[in-house]
């Protein structure tokens, strides 16, 4: 969905989550598994900026270097659209400043532009990276293919964060959502300024 339909959808699936909060981390507690674990373990660096970061700039100084500047230059757009949704969330983030799911087990508590420590929640920076490299792959690509293979990968990431209990599942809606929206969106005002 593009637009306003995009917003409302995220609104809805944002609101579902808040609801189900509570009972989903309680869910995940009880089916946790040592196939789980190692799965989980398996999806962690795809949302993990130190290994994002040096892959996205090889990814643009490796086709420049041989001269492929059509690919090079899609990479920078990605790198940018990731780059201006890890602002956007960590800005949200710092706004936000909700807790950890923890042993209270209470999705409801908050502490707006005081977000040290556990008061980091929402959005999730995992999964903030994810989307914003899937939109981005979408985006350049243009490929059903690629597109599928880039979201299926970040909704495994979001996954990993809520079995993990590192974050709620509304936390990973709304770096979902946040994130796909922004990093298009900076490609896009992107691609029209090269055509231009």
């Amino acid at each position: 969905p593009e637009g306003r339909r995009f917003w409302i959808d995220a609104g809805v699936f944002t609101g579902a989550a808040f609801l189900l909060d509570r009972p989903a981390r309680a869910f995940v507690a009880a089916h946790q598994t040592r196939t789980l674990d190692h799965v989980a373990e398996v999806l962690d660096p795809l949302g993990r900026a130190e290994y994002i970061v040096p892959s996205l700039a090889a990814v643009i100084v490796l086709p420049a270097v041989v001269g492929n500047r059509p690919l090079a230059w899609k990479a920078v757009r990605v790198a940018a659209g990731y780059a201006a949704a890890d602002l956007a969330g960590g800005a949200l983030r710092v706004i936000v400043a909700r807790h950890r799911p923890d042993s209270s087990g209470n999705p409801w508590r908050f502490r707006p532009l005081h977000p040290q420590g556990d008061w980091g929640s929402m959005p999730s920076a995992h999964v903030t990276h994810a989307f914003a490299l899937a939109a981005g792959v979408a985006e350049v690509s243009g490929r059903p293919l690629a597109s599928g293979l880039a979201y299926g990968l970040a909704a495994m990431v979001a996954a990993q964060r809520v079995y993990r209990q590192a974050h709620w599942g509304s936390d990973v809606v709304v770096g979902a959502a946040l994130s796909t929206d922004v990093s298009r969106r900076v490609i896009r005002l992107l691609r029209r300024q090269h055509q231009s």
